[in-house]
């Protein structure tokens, strides 16, 4: 359970929840309504979340950026397996219960998107989210028409996106079943 306070004058929404039997406080500034709220409140349901059910494999040839998302979805509670590049992930892929994956687009070898493919034809139910370097709009249509779940430009400053893009996925892999 969870109690949402907002003070209108400060623009400011407080959280406050139980989980694991510690009580959390969270606040957030809250700009334009309605809209935020819906952002708040699906920030609310992905900290209630038992994220440590879902197992999620990252691959991403560049070392920096495997390591900084597989350390914050981690510590967000995750499972996360890595691989350095797509044949390794897809052996992985092969070989472990996924419950999500999220590749790098531009990888040597075998790209995102032949990944992406490879993946959707053992299992097209199982959410992909791709993140690529360059934003181009060509790539991202590719992706979206390729079954992607989401598609997320780097560097991801946030990382709290990404954990919200994982929970919409997931949640939308879960209605689809």
């Amino acid at each position: 359970a969870y109690e949402i306070s907002v003070d209108d004058k400060c623009k400011i929404a407080t959280i406050q929840y139980e989980k694991i039997s510690c009580l959390h406080r969270h606040k957030w500034v809250v700009w334009q309504w309605p809209r935020s709220f819906y952002v708040l409140i699906s920030r609310v349901s992905a900290l209630l979340m038992d994220n440590s059910r879902y197992t999620i494999l990252v691959v991403d040839d560049e070392d920096g950026v495997r390591q900084s998302i597989v350390t914050y979805l981690e510590d967000s509670g995750f499972t996360v397996l890595e691989a350095s590049d797509a044949p390794t992930g897809l052996a992985i892929f092969k070989e472990q219960l996924l419950d999500l994956v999220i590749t790098d687009l531009s990888m040597f070898e075998v790209s995102g998107l032949d990944l992406l493919q490879q993946i959707h034809q053992v299992l097209p139910s199982i959410p992909v989210i791709v993140i690529s370097g360059a934003g181009v709009m060509v790539d991202v249509v590719k992706a979206l028409r390729l079954g992607a779940a989401d598609y997320l430009t780097k560097p991801i400053i946030d990382l709290e996106v990404l954990v919200l893009s994982i929970h919409k996925s997931l949640e939308r892999s879960q209605l689809l079943v």
